[in-house]
């Protein structure tokens, strides 16, 4: 159940108390998540991108943060932002070049979370992190954003040798 929907049973990575920086976060529920995925990527014997949309994106970037992912190459947020960006301090082992894309008119996640979680890993973590913000956006995906996304994947997949394997 997610509490702010009214506890109503629907599908979520976590649940979420509230839309402001001072509301009760989930840690449970986000550390559970971040495992699940930290299991999956482990079974990938090829280079991955996490990325994900909203609360997807959250999860996405506490995994990369929080799990030891040897084969993450690369990093897309997408109309989200950092829970618990306070709980990280230090850099993890692996950064990757990271995006974050948000909408100005986003009514749902505050744009100026997206900034606050580039910067977050850009000044105190270490990452290589582009910013794109797009006017009129609101908490959705737009053909300019994907495109954005888009040539983001090709740059990480460029990096790769052939035949897959570690980033050059």
């Amino acid at each position: 159940p997610v509490t702010i929907n009214g506890g109503m049973v629907m599908p979520s990575w976590y649940d979420i108390y509230g839309l402001d920086r001072s509301s009760k976060v989930d840690a449970t529920g986000i550390a559970k998540s971040v495992r699940r995925v930290a299991a999956l990527v482990a079974q990938e014997t090829s280079p991955v991108v996490l990325g994900g949309f909203s609360q997807g994106g959250a999860v996405a970037l506490s995994a990369a943060l929080a799990a030891d992912l040897d084969n993450l190459v690369g990093l897309v947020a997408a109309s989200s932002y950092l829970p618990l960006a306070d709980e990280y301090q230090t850099p993890p082992s692996r950064r990757v070049p990271a995006l974050i894309c948000h909408g100005d008119s986003d009514p749902v996640v505050d744009p100026r979370y997206g900034r606050a979680t580039r910067d977050k890993l850009v000044a105190d973590l270490g990452f290589d992190c582009d910013f794109r913000l797009f006017t009129g956006l609101g908490h959705a995906a737009r053909l300019d954003e994907l495109r954005v996304i888009s040539d983001f994947l090709a740059a990480r997949v460029a990096d790769l040798p052939r035949g897959g394997g570690a980033p050059r």
